[in-house]
Order: C-alpha cells, then structure tokens, then sequence
C-alpha cells in the first residue's frame, strides 16, 4: 500500500485498480477559485478526481489559523474515483475552449453526429458528465465543422 507519491510505472500498473484514487490538486494562489479546476477540465489523468485546496482540503479560517489550515482528521477522507459510465454522473457543461480544441483536433469532417460522440467517448480531455452532457445536446445531422458543431451545442 502506497500513502505517499508513486512513480508514473507505479501509477500506470494500477490505475484500473478502483481502490487507487488519484487526485490532481492543481492550484494558483493568485487564481484560487477557478483556476485548478479549469487546467483539469482540459486535462488530466483518466479516473482522476479534482480536489479543490481551499473547499476540499483546508478547514474554515478563523484569522488566525493560516492560508490553508488543516481540517481536523475526523473530517478528512479519501475521494471518491469518478464513475467511468457517462449515464452515471450528471450532465455538465465543457470548457468552450476544450471542447472546441478537441471537435477541432480529433474529429474528421464531414461527421455525423455518432461519429462525433464516438470521437469524445474515449478521450481524457472530457468528464464523464462533460460527454453526457455533449451526447444529451448535440442535435442528430451531419456537421462540416468544429465551428458548426460549437454552434449546434450553443458553446
């Protein structure tokens, strides 16, 4: 059993393993609130689980407790790893950005709107509730274009 960092072998000979949880903890103090988050929905490890430092990691501040004060142990706990069923997490919406760099990169066009979901169904660049909601609003036809797909989901 690993309780500290593991080495990318490590990691790649268990990442199917559901009793490993990988967490990216990505954050930029001069952009606490959204900035983590962002950089993990463009990418990140498959399976991975965003944890926030300030909401999930750090206990309320009194002003006098520091920056990122430690929550008391009963309060900590492991998260949960992601369900890998897009049907089992909530629809939400992507990245404008990230949806569009990826209609745009791994897409052929003309594509049919299978195709399309086909083509974001495997990729790490998307939650399962991002593809859920791409799957739930893209509208059936054929699409000549990433810009053309944007547009029929409203991006």
């Amino acid at each position: 059993m690993f309780t500290t960092l593991i080495s990318t072998a490590d990691l790649a000979a268990r990442i199917a393993d559901r009793a490993v949880v990988v967490v990216d903890v990505r954050h930029d103090l001069m952009q606490p609130e959204h900035w983590g988050e962002s950089q993990y929905r463009v990418a990140h490890l498959p399976g991975a689980a965003f944890v926030h430092l300030d909401r999930d990691l750090s206990a309320p501040k009194t002003g006098r407790n520091g920056r990122h004060p430690l929550p008391p142990p009963e309060a900590a706990s492991a998260p949960t790893a992601p369900e890998t069923s897009a049907a089992s997490e909530s629809p939400e919406k992507p990245d404008i950005a990230a949806a569009k760099k990826h209609l745009a990169e791994h897409v052929t066009y003309p594509a049919t709107r299978e195709q399309i979901l086909a083509a974001c169904a495997d990729t790490p660049e998307f939650s399962a509730g991002e593809k859920r909601w791409i799957s739930d609003n893209l509208p059936e036809g054929t699409y000549a274009s990433a810009d053309q797909v944007a547009g029929a989901l409203k991006l």
